[in-house]
């Protein structure tokens, strides 16, 4: 994303993310939000920019606290896994001050990983015929053959990247360190976080036929793997996320069996409708105004805004003072 740059209906902002324009330094009495994670919290398949998660957050938190002020930086990409999220958080966001950092890294990026080592995928999940780079249209139609081909391969585990037990935990546990490290990393700069575990359209209480239909982008992008492998790979690294919510004292908002597998709630495999959009928001949202860390910092932003109020000519002085701990 560069900046003042746009896609479509999706508009990067002067510094380079997806939303509404932000100020290096804080307003006096706000609290800033810093959103990190892949194409699920980027809004990949949503229209505008306010149709977003992160989005309706603030919009929701506004109107249950009566005006408190706010504003957020949409950091996240399409693909970024936690590496990705921890380089992002020390070069160019934690220099924003944020209150409130949520975190929804995907995990597919190790995945994908093991399967070069084990399969030897090569990582080129899809190359377009000569016919297809010519022809919108055809490369639609090929791109669809090439899911309903891999949804059948899917059925069974065979040449696809198959782990055992042990060998998905010792993955998890890489991923868990990495998780934790970052966290505590956010946490230390006094933000509180925030951490989502993933749903998706394919879930072990759907029929099996219903699961490869479920399960077309995801194959597409990762075609070493099964149905079988995909939902012990979520089932694992939520176990993680949550683990490490756990250890960390971060605030966890779990999404497991919160999204209906139906096509008003997911575009795709992965990417949310408008309508999860905002129930995702609805359930961050919440979580933020039960938790008791939050309200302390409510609180306390409010009487900054109700002192900046009282004495103009020391806004700018009370604007310098550092972000709380």
């Amino acid at each position: 994303m560069r900046p003042g740059a746009r896609f479509g209906r999706v508009q990067a902002n002067a510094q380079g993310y997806r939303g509404p324009e932000i100020a290096l330094e804080k307003p006096p009495g706000a609290i800033r939000f810093a959103f990190l994670g892949d194409s699920l919290t980027f809004g990949s398949w949503s229209g505008g920019n306010d149709t977003t998660w992160p989005h309706h957050v603030l919009e929701t938190l506004r109107a249950a606290s009566g005006g408190a002020s706010y504003d957020y930086i949409n950091a996240a990409l399409p693909g970024n896994g936690i590496g990705e999220l921890t380089i992002q958080f020390l070069e160019s966001i934690c220099k924003f001050r944020p209150d409130v950092v949520a975190l929804a890294p995907a995990a597919g990026g190790s995945v994908a990983d093991r399967a070069r080592a084990k399969i030897g995928y090569s990582g080129v999940h899809y190359v377009p015929s000569r016919l297809a780079r010519a022809s919108g249209s055809f490369a639609w139609i090929e791109k669809n053959a090439v899911i309903v081909m891999r949804q059948i391969r899917a059925l069974s585990d065979r040449g696809k990247l198959k782990l055992e037990p042990h060998e998905l935990r010792e993955l998890s546990r890489e991923v868990e360190a990495r998780l934790r490290d970052l966290v505590t990393m956010c946490q230390r700069s006094g933000a509180l976080v925030v951490l989502l575990t993933r749903e998706s359209k394919i879930q072990r209480s759907l029929s099996r036929p219903a699961q490869i239909w479920a399960s077309g982008s995801r194959l597409f992008y990762q075609p070493y793997m099964s149905i079988s492998g995909l939902l012990d790979a979520k089932d694992e690294f939520n176990r993680v996320y949550r683990a490490v919510a756990a250890a960390t004292g971060a605030l966890l908002v779990d999404l497991v069996g919160t999204l209906p597998p139906t096509r008003a709630y997911f575009e795709d495999s992965s990417h949310c409708t408008p309508t999860a959009n905002r129930m995702i928001a609805e359930r961050v949202a919440g979580a933020l105004w039960k938790d008791p860390q939050f309200q302390a910092l409510l609180r306390i932003r409010s009487a900054d805004t109700r002192r900046d109020l009282a004495n103009p000519a020391t806004s700018a002085v009370e604007g310098a003072r550092p972000a709380m701990g």
